[in-house]
């Protein structure tokens, strides 16, 4: 688990430095990814970019579904769950 970084551009190099270091830059291939709702597409945006075209990822909000919550789903990036990310 990372825990240095201080945005998700940051976490996403960190985590892959991690990975590399641990693990060897050929011997992982698929993540599972735990993230707020709120801050899901950020995440995985920067996890497309920064880590290697070879791993896929399995993710899994930490939060209930938006319309659980009794927000509009077209209004979801105004929450301010997700202005808190």
């Amino acid at each position: 688990m990372e825990d240095k970084s201080t945005n998700t551009k940051e976490n996403a190099i960190f985590s892959k430095i991690i990975l590399e270091h641990e693990l060897g830059n050929e011997n992982f291939n698929h993540l599972l990814v735990v993230i707020t709702w709120g801050h899901m597409r950020r995440s995985i945006l920067a996890l497309k970019t920064y880590m290697p075209e070879t791993v896929s990822y399995s993710i899994c909000s930490s939060y209930p579904d938006i319309e659980q919550l009794g927000k509009k789903s077209e209004n979801w990036d105004m929450t301010d769950e997700f202005k808190k990310e």
